[in-house]
């Protein structure tokens, strides 16, 4: 009998050893970080279906709130039962080095809210599920691998032109395809944040309205500039160059008119002109920036653009809203041009037309931890697991668009061209 009991217990015994070892070479296996290559086998779990945070579900079996039931959400100080049943976190590569706080915030529409952090520590990292990382911001590529969970969705974000990217957000050849997703101002980015954009529902002005946008117009040509030597061509010397042919006032560090910069008063000055020079400071793809939308456009000015090409205006701009500059051969045609719309009220207000279609909206670089643009991130990061596990019923967009060379999609997209103005 008490054989019996002995080899029961030491049954017993065997049988937890067992157990204990294998559920820790399941841990070990699935939260190991040493990846050092992104197209490693899957772990047994990806990181996001063990962890315990707060509203972070443990495994699939537990119910994720339903997205059209999730509609009605609030703000975090509303009730309990209005709350998001589950959160993914999202850090934003930028700031402390030091481990910060998350901030939960819900995605209306979505069965997850968002858990929002700030700052440049690997700790805030391996807990994160997407790290979006911010190109003026540092990191080791090495040290990042090393630690990063695998199936961690990664977002590639700048709104600089490739010219002037922070090289460190390139990663090395060998990463050329680490980033899932990108965020940037070109519209082919998985998520697209425009400097601006041209909204034709909402009018600015009644169809029936005509005005005399020439009216108290006492300037012609204006150009704001700080950054007089860094730029892909020879905008300063263009400029100075144009100011032979018309009146240019040149305003800020690279002009004789001071004023303090993004005052009321000084903007009150430059749109007393009719034309802006919204020349960007590189030849890059898509690369229109507040120079177009907000320094021109929103202060009732004609822009006369240079750096992408006319087409990539047209697909984003208001109709004929802007002067582009290959559209001349010379500084001689470009004056004319310019003196002929100065004199001719009829066709300068043509350029406003647009204004009885619709209106321009300005976007921030702030827009970047606005809710609604973060819970894109979360939409991303929640399809990105749901491919993962084999429940997405969307339509699959295949590993270039979910792992996109970032040398074809950004730094390619620069252009050489010749003629005016880049030869002049």
């Amino acid at each position: 009998m008490k054989d019996m009991n002995g080899k029961k217990v030491i049954s017993f015994c065997l049988a937890a050893l067992t157990f204990f070892s294998i559920g820790e070479f399941y841990r070990f296996d699935v939260l190991r970080n040493n990846q050092n290559d992104i197209h490693n086998a899957p772990p047994i779990a990806p990181h996001w279906l063990i962890r315990n945070a707060s509203g972070v579900r443990n495994n699939l079996l537990e119910p994720e709130a339903d997205v059209e039931s999730s509609s009605h959400l609030q703000n975090e100080t509303s009730q309990s039962e209005t709350k998001p049943l589950c959160y993914r976190q999202v850090q934003i590569w930028r700031g402390s080095a030091s481990p910060q706080t998350p901030e939960k915030s819900q995605c209306p529409g979505l069965e997850c809210g968002i858990s929002l952090v700030e700052d440049t520590s690997y700790e805030t990292m391996v807990k994160s599920d997407s790290v979006v990382f911010f190109h003026r911001s540092r990191w080791d590529w090495t040290e990042m691998q090393r630690r990063r969970p695998l199936n961690q969705a990664c977002f590639f974000y700048s709104l600089e032109s490739p010219r002037y990217t922070n090289g460190n957000a390139i990663p090395p050849s060998k990463y050329d395809r680490i980033y899932n997703y990108t965020m940037s101002y070109r519209p082919s980015s998985t998520i697209h944040l425009p400097y601006g954009f041209y909204d034709e529902t909402i009018p600015q002005i009644s169809s029936d309205k005509n005005r005399n946008w020439a009216k108290e117009k006492t300037g012609l040509v204006a150009w704001a500039g700080s950054n007089c030597g860094t730029a892909s061509w020879r905008r300063y010397e263009f400029v100075k160059t144009l100011a032979k042919h018309v009146s240019v006032d040149m305003y800020g560090g690279c002009g004789n008119i001071k004023c303090p910069r993004n005052s009321d008063d000084c903007w009150e000055r430059i749109r007393s002109h009719k034309f802006y020079l919204a020349v960007e400071n590189s030849e890059c793809r898509d690369y229109i920036t507040e120079k177009f939308w907000s320094n021109s456009l929103s202060h009732d000015i004609v822009p006369i653009v240079y750096g992408p090409p006319r087409g990539d205006y047209e697909r984003v701009a208001p109709p004929n809203s802007f002067i582009h500059l290959q559209d001349f051969k010379d500084f001689a045609e470009l004056a004319y041009y310019i003196h002929l719309l100065d004199s001719n009220e009829t066709l300068y207000n043509s350029y406003f037309e647009w204004k009885k279609q619709g209106s321009v909206r300005s976007v921030r670089e702030k827009a970047l931890k606005s809710a609604p643009f973060m819970c894109k991130v979360v939409a991303k990061v929640l399809d990105y697991e749901k491919k993962l596990t084999g429940r997405y019923k969307g339509e699959y967009q295949g590993e270039e668009k979910e792992h996109p060379s970032i040398h074809d999609f950004w730094s390619t997209s620069c252009i050489k061209p010749t003629g005016f103005p880049h030869d002049f």
